[in-house]
């Protein structure tokens, strides 16, 4: 069976997998006043970098979570010690293999 798309044709999807750490990675409590917990259900194989951004793309935190972690608290602090105003943020978190992203809200 053919679906059309567009300008293109998919025939069968098969399946579709998802290398990331679904589920496996969050953040608690979302929203946060002032600290929150990113956890890792996986515990990371590889040292990994925690990046924090403003809705407008700015970096506003940066941190190496190291191997064999399975949780960082943030004290929703940016890189020049001040607490970061209210707001939704997004992070990121990779290593060499993996890469997993989600949003958080500061109260």
């Amino acid at each position: 069976m053919a679906v059309v798309f567009g300008i293109f044709t998919v025939d069968e999807v098969f399946s579709i997998s998802d290398d990331t750490y679904e589920n496996s990675i969050g953040a608690y409590p979302n929203p946060f006043v002032e600290n929150i917990t990113f956890y890792f259900n996986e515990i990371l194989e590889d040292d990994a970098t925690l990046e924090i951004f403003s809705m407008n793309g700015k970096l506003v935190f940066t941190s190496l979570l190291k191997s064999n972690s399975s949780k960082f608290l943030w004290n929703g602090k940016g890189q020049s010690g001040i607490f970061l105003d209210a707001g939704v943020y997004f992070y990121t978190i990779s290593s060499k293999r993996k890469l997993t992203s989600g949003k958080i809200c500061k109260l």
